[in-house]
């Protein structure tokens, strides 16, 4: 559990996930996440198969990306994918092959309403929003209902179990770049960068413009519109949490 959970600390803090979702490239601001926690808080035994509850933290999430995370935990777990390969998708801005998990069990444990709870104090008729008085009920009730009904599925259905044969016959593709599309480096060198990882058809677009000796393609009033939202998506930075955070999710896995 100790190797694993080192492997997780590696998610902690600020990092550009564009390798943990699909459509976004590494400079993308919306692509800044921040981790608070990430780690195996218990395991347990049902129906004599042991299970792992895995609890993360954050201030925000992406598509995919829990399950990406936990599948490049289990890759480099397992030997897999190398050990030094978080450094690499948080530090380039390549696309990298990465293994997503299955989604059974994942699910949002709790909001936490911290600037709320700091500008209500005092005030009347606003309380804070907490729930910690109800922390034993719920705990009761992820014990007694939530974990039973989640491992029983994955013993019913295998989910897991079918995920791993062709996630290890795949073996030699993860961890590896991905071909020129989903490669940041390439368009940067075609002066492509400020459009999104997932719009190629326009992408393309441009570059037949430019063949053809013209600045840029020919847009619709609509087009240009999406263009502009676009854009102004890509500018949103991210902070780490230490301002201005209206909540934090907080999810388990077991």
């Amino acid at each position: 559990l100790d190797e694993v959970n080192a492997i997780f600390k590696h998610y902690e803090g600020t990092h550009r996930f564009h390798n943990f979702t699909t459509g976004r490239g590494g400079f993308e601001g919306s692509v800044r996440r921040y981790i608070i926690s990430f780690g195996i808080k218990q395991t347990f035994v049902h129906k004599g198969m042991e299970f792992a509850e895995i609890v993360v933290r954050g201030q925000s999430f992406m598509l995919h990306q829990i399950r990406m995370m936990i599948g490049m935990v289990v890759g480099i777990s397992r030997g897999i994918l190398p050990k030094d390969l978080p450094e690499s998708v948080f530090m380039g801005h390549e696309r990298y092959h990465i293994p997503r998990a299955p989604a059974l069990g994942l699910f949002l444990d709790r909001c936490f309403f911290r600037d709320y709870n700091y500008g209500v104090i005092g005030v009347k008729g606003r309380p804070e929003i907490q729930f910690d008085r109800f922390d034993d009920d719920i705990e009761a009730f992820k014990a007694s209902a939530l974990f039973p009904q989640i491992c029983d599925k994955e013993l019913e259905e295998e989910c897991f179990a079918q995920w791993l044969p062709p996630f290890l016959d795949h073996a030699p593709n993860w961890g590896k770049i991905k071909p020129e599309w989903d490669n940041e480096k390439v368009l940067k060198e075609q002066g492509l960068e400020h459009l999104s990882m997932h719009r190629k058809n326009e992408r393309e677009k441009v570059l037949a413009a430019r063949a053809k000796g013209q600045t840029k393609p020919e847009t619709s009033a609509e087009e240009e519109k999406e263009q502009a939202e676009d854009e102004e998506q890509n500018g949103i930075e991210v902070d780490e949490g230490d301002e201005g955070d209206d909540e934090f999710c907080c999810g388990r896995w077991p």
